[in-house]
């Protein structure tokens, strides 16, 4: 493939993502805008008790996520909203510039994933910069970040574990158990055994 041909593809790519991406946010309109954190807003600034007891919007993430929601609801919901997205579309952009390069993470946030995740405020965008991160770090650390990661959205790292074990990377697998247990004692302490 020569250079002009790859240009023009990568541009076409690019001009496709970016349609559907804007077709999606403005003309979409069957998703309350931004549901997600929403959510997320709405579960940080309840009790315990009341978190999964029927609403409207669902809270669909395990109790020790909440310490990651809990300071955003605090703000009123559009600070707390553009606090939520500026921080994930931060990380992600900045990890995914480092591990891949700064056109790889441009053109990652203009795929329509990227546009729906940050216009919902969807986990997903900050969660996997954390994981894009992590991929620079000691064995360790990766394993902390996941096990972080893990207590907040389990299903995002559920078979990392496995790879660890195949792998044999035992620090990083030591990392993410230590981290993933050690999260549910600040919880036990912050909300109580409920």
């Amino acid at each position: 493939m020569t250079k002009h041909v790859r240009t023009l593809f990568v541009a076409v790519v690019l001009a496709v993502a970016v349609y559907f991406s804007a077709r999606w946010l403005f003309f979409g309109g069957r998703i309350p805008w931004p549901i997600d954190f929403k959510t997320f807003w709405l579960s940080g600034g309840r009790p315990l008790g009341v978190v999964y007891v029927g609403h409207p919007l669902p809270f669909a993430y395990p109790p020790t996520s909440l310490f990651l929601f809990k300071p955003f609801s605090q703000l009123p919901f559009l600070p707390g909203y553009f606090a939520w997205t500026a921080l994930s579309t931060a990380l992600f952009g900045l990890s995914v510039a480092r591990t891949c390069g700064a056109k790889t993470a441009g053109l990652s946030l203009l795929s329509p994933a990227a546009a729906k995740g940050i216009s919902l405020g969807q986990s997903a965008m900050l969660l996997g910069g954390a994981l894009f991160a992590s991929l620079r770090l000691t064995p360790f650390a990766m394993g902390a970040v996941f096990g972080l990661v893990a207590v907040v959205k389990p299903q995002l790292v559920l078979l990392a574990p496995v790879a660890f074990l195949v792998r044999r990377e035992w620090r990083t697998l030591g990392g993410m158990a230590g981290v993933g247990a050690g999260a549910v004692l600040p919880w036990m302490v912050g909300f109580g055994p409920a």
